[in-house]
């Protein structure tokens, strides 16, 4: 029994020395004479481990729990194998984890696994469950610092914003230099729009670990408010982030090599969303913060920093198109442009690659799948994004946004393709000089668009989109059901509400002096009261000085479900485009209802959606010249029930132009084969 038990102690000291065949020999030996040896098994496991050899440690695993049912450390450790080692086997670690909470585990072992149970549903996309995981560890240590750090993270997902700034500051409050922690805290407090206490958290970051790149960029888009208080507060916030993204600039051109590529993992962690949304030409702005993340990116992955080489195309082969997103599911990205050109592009010309990047997956994403020849979903590194995208050997990959989501945008800064594309999901150029061209609408741009980009612009035809409308049922509400009257004239204002600016505040009173009877139906923030309450604040200083009182005129209707919306939509009388950033997803949705719609065209694509959609149904009498010509247009269709009504059967008549156009698909699908050097080829058409 002494010679076993040296034998034993022998084989663990072999490995904790890493002497791993060593230790593999002495243990096979052991289980010759003993092949039920618990603490063996577990170690020849973990062996395997090491050795990345994991469904042989799956394996034993197994067999040990077949000895021992009710053994934790083996239901822990089977649990631990399929969360950090194996690729979507989320359900797996769940059910291991599962178990060893039903076996009467220590307050300890409960505590570490409630703790992997948490991450486990994290990465299954499980948030609620992941939220009671974690609220199970601080129930366990109140004490314990990463518990509520990691309940701030699941709250956060779960958009429970108050509640994870609660838990965030309690893990503060138990660790004075958790710099993570305040880092995350000032992401929350700029997504509520609370910028000014957002970069007070990120300095308290800064100073505990001046290395920690993250809240560098957060102070770079917090000078950037989500909404305005007056016009001189955005002259000011742009002259601000303009002066900070300077110090950025010169901070990576002064570092090294080494120090860029270790800054490299911030990027994308916060970024210049809300910059767009101040109605200027942000190209140069764009372009210095392109340069800046790009030459980190590069120096992280010195090997995706320049173009590979065109596949040559053999005869009859496809060109083959890759498409990076973090929206197949129910989104405007997946609902334009993405679906309509994925479901109806020549698939006897094109091979279709879908990479799925930061999936939350619903029953849209099951569509998106079958669009694609291949569709890669799952949490992934960025690594083994590039190695995938790399190893499809793609002719072009097509980025539809940059903006919202953070690996598409650090892939973007890479070279995965020889040509590289994006387009209008967020509409504004990407500044990256990776990108080559930018895929966007004939009727939507100004005859100078290229001095907006610095891509190239293709102009696809019409609204260079394939648009199909929602199959959708509304669900019906009243009129009271929002507060409002029979006899009111509903203005639907549904835009998001950091779109309308201080300068056009004053339309909304100036269409209320000449109609005591009308409503205008604004959608609250998503992200707390703070921002709303701004907005509820210009309203009511603008009406004042219209002698009026703007909450006899402005409702203010929670966020909505989609049925939900679509029901409010169908009780309004006039859809009142947004000036400067208008509607498109919300514009074309309101044709269902026949809306007569007012817009206000400007000089920039995302101020023209609504302008080009008027334009392909030929309504043009309720396109304004200028302000004063929207507020007419407005009051006219509000006052005059017949000419309102004639507008509206102009809708139903001539929106089917709107839908199912094929040719900016078959553009598109012309402009892919020049790009690529094939000859274009249609029959009847060109030769």
């Amino acid at each position: 029994m002494l010679v076993l038990k040296d034998s034993i102690n022998t084989a663990i000291q072999e490995y904790k020395r890493g002497n791993l065949v060593e230790a593999q020999t002495r243990s096979e030996e052991i289980l010759e004479k003993d092949p039920h040896h618990i603490d063996i098994l577990m170690l020849l496991a973990a062996i395997a481990q090491k050795k990345c050899q994991f469904d042989r440690a799956e394996s034993l695993y197994r067999q040990i729990i077949e000895i021992q049912p009710d053994g934790i450390m083996a239901y822990g450790a089977l649990g631990d194998l399929y969360l950090l080692r194996y690729q979507n086997r989320w359900q797996d670690a769940i059910e291991a984890y599962q178990k060893v909470l039903t076996l009467n585990p220590s307050p300890k072992i409960a505590l570490i696994t409630h703790n992997y149970l948490g991450k486990a549903f994290i990465e299954s996309g499980k948030i609620k469950q992941a939220i009671a995981a974690y609220q199970q560890v601080t129930q366990i240590q109140p004490n314990i610092s990463i518990g509520h750090y990691n309940l701030g993270n699941a709250l956060a997902k779960d958009q429970q914003f108050d509640e994870a700034i609660e838990a965030y500051q309690k893990a503060i409050s138990l660790r004075e230099d958790y710099y993570e922690a305040y880092s995350n805290l000032g992401n929350l407090l700029k997504a509520q729009g609370r910028c000014t206490e957002a970069i007070a958290a990120y300095k308290k970051a800064m100073a505990i670990e001046p290395n920690f790149e993250r809240p560098r960029f957060g102070t770079l888009t917090s000078q950037i408010p989500i909404i305005y208080q007056n016009i001189e507060e955005i002259e000011a916030s742009r002259k601000n982030y303009s002066q900070y993204l300077q110090v950025l600039v010169d901070r990576y051109q002064n570092a090294t090599s080494e120090e860029r590529a270790i800054y490299a993992d911030a990027v994308g962690t916060s970024q210049p969303f809300y910059l767009a949304y101040q109605g200027l030409n942000d190209r140069h702005l764009q372009q210095q913060y392109g340069q800046a993340i790009v030459s980190l990116m590069h120096s992280r992955y010195p090997q995706w920093s320049q173009p590979p080489m065109l596949p040559p195309l053999q005869t009859n082969e496809k060109i083959r198109v890759g498409i990076v997103s973090a929206f197949f599911h129910s989104h405007s990205n997946w609902k334009i442009p993405i679906q309509g050109w994925v479901e109806n592009i020549d698939r006897s010309r094109f091979e279709l690659f879908g990479y799925y990047c930061e999936p939350k997956p619903d029953i849209h994403t099951k569509i998106a799948a079958r669009s694609f020849d291949q569709f890669e979903m799952g949490q992934r590194s960025l690594e083994q994004w590039c190695q995938q995208i790399e190893s499809d050997r793609l002719h072009v990959l097509i980025f539809p946004e940059f903006g919202m989501s953070s690996i598409a945008l650090q892939l973007g800064c890479l070279r995965l393709a020889p040509i590289q594309m994006t387009s209008w999901g967020h509409p504004q150029t990407s500044g990256l000089s990776t990108i080559d061209y930018y895929l966007s609408s004939d009727l939507m741009e100004p005859e100078n668009a290229a001095k907006n980009y610095t891509e190239d612009v293709v102009r696809l035809p019409n609204l260079s989109i394939f648009y199909a409308p929602l199959k959708l049922k509304p669900i019906q509400i009243s009129r009271s059901d929002i507060g409002t009257k029979d006899d009111d004239i509903l203005f639907w204002c549904c835009q998001s509400i950091y779109k309308y600016l201080p300068q056009d505040d004053d339309v909304f009173p100036k269409i209320a002096r000449s109609l005591p009877n009308s409503k205008f139906i604004f959608i609250q923030h998503s992200r707390g009261k703070y921002v709303t309450d701004i907005f509820y604040e210009r309203l009511r200083r603008s009406f004042a000085q219209f002698g009026l009182d703007s909450t006899q005129y402005c409702v203010f209707l929670p966020r909505m479900k989609t049925r939900v919306f679509a029901g409010a939509s169908a009780l309004a009388d006039v859809f009142l485009d947004s000036i400067g950033w208008s509607g498109c997803n919300s514009t074309l949705e309101s044709l269902d209802y026949n809306l007569p719609i007012v817009t206000l065209p400007r000089d920039l694509m995302r101020g023209r959606h609504t302008l080009a959609v008027l334009k392909m149904m030929g309504i043009e009498e309720t396109i304004a010249a200028d302000k004063d010509d929207y507020i007419k247009i407005a009051i006219r269709l509000g006052r005059d029930f017949k000419y309102r009504q004639a507008i509206s059967e102009k809708v139903a008549v001539n929106k089917h132009r709107v839908y199912r156009d094929l040719e900016p698909v078959r553009a598109l699908e012309d402009f892919l084969a020049r790009t690529v050097g094939q000859k274009i080829d249609r029959p009847g058409e060109r030769r």
